[in-house]
């Protein structure tokens, strides 16, 4: 009972308790899960990168629950839950430009997602390319359709389109 006493009246958890405890809180922190995949965070930025538009960090938010398998929060009870989390007051997220932001806020951008956008984009050069030489090829063509039909200097006029047709005139009518 003394020791009890001594202790403040608090039992002292073995470090194993704790360790497991640690865990099964972070595991259960969707929000920090989240925010570890998506963002870095630090509410102490205000400018430019360190500004993310309300809209899109609600998106990302769903989108990230749902490809991960948990329930997405409310608007409302996300922007409650990160501004008890940040210390930020009510008027945050920030209003400005006609839009909110929260500030703070700066998206990771994922590498994989960068990969298939450089892809996507060598992929698209390449197609234009192709059509490119297509159309160059296809205006080839047309062009030497073009010379071959038409009439040259040195031609006789049997070889233009009309050139055996006699006009009739009034006094070689018969």
């Amino acid at each position: 009972m003394r020791r009890y006493v001594a202790r403040g009246y608090e039992f002292a958890l073995p470090d194993a308790v704790t360790k497991a405890t640690r865990q099964v809180q972070a595991a259960s922190d969707v929000i920090g899960a989240w925010l570890d995949d998506s963002y870095q965070v630090d509410p102490t930025q205000t400018e430019l990168p360190w500004r993310e538009t309300q809209a899109g960090v609600t998106r990302n938010h769903r989108e990230w629950c749902a490809q991960n398998g948990h329930r997405p929060l409310s608007s409302k009870m996300l922007w409650s839950k990160l501004r008890l989390r940040f210390g930020f007051g009510e008027d945050w997220p920030l209003r400005s430009d006609g839009g909110k932001f929260a500030t703070g806020f700066k998206a990771i951008r994922d590498p994989n997602m960068e990969s298939i956008k450089d892809k996507f984009v060598e992929s698209m050069v390449a197609a234009n390319q192709d059509i490119a030489k297509l159309l160059k090829e296809a205006r080839d063509e047309i062009a030497a359709l073009k010379a071959e039909r038409a009439p040259t200097a040195a031609s006789d006029s049997s070889d233009s389109p009309g050139g055996n047709v006699v006009p009739i005139t009034r006094g070689n009518r018969k």
